[in-house]
């Protein structure tokens, strides 16, 4: 995660919960263990993330990049 800490993302108006606003990025999260899967979309939700997809295999990825 340290390139999420490093990201050259701008920074959330005053005020705001968290120093980074990632609420506009597309993140297709591709993880075969449900648990990590589960645990990776729960901490980019903490970060204000909103448009998740998450999948199980590269078959699936691949077609929601399609």
């Amino acid at each position: 995660m340290e390139w999420l800490l490093s990201a050259k993302i701008p920074v959330a108006g005053k005020g705001s919960d968290v120093a980074y606003d990632l609420k506009n990025l597309n993140i297709l999260l591709v993880e075969d263990d449900p648990s990590m899967r589960l645990l990776l979309r729960d901490m980019l939700s903490a970060f204000c993330v909103e448009k998740l997809v998450a999948v199980r295999d590269g078959t699936k990825a691949f077609s929601e990049l399609r």
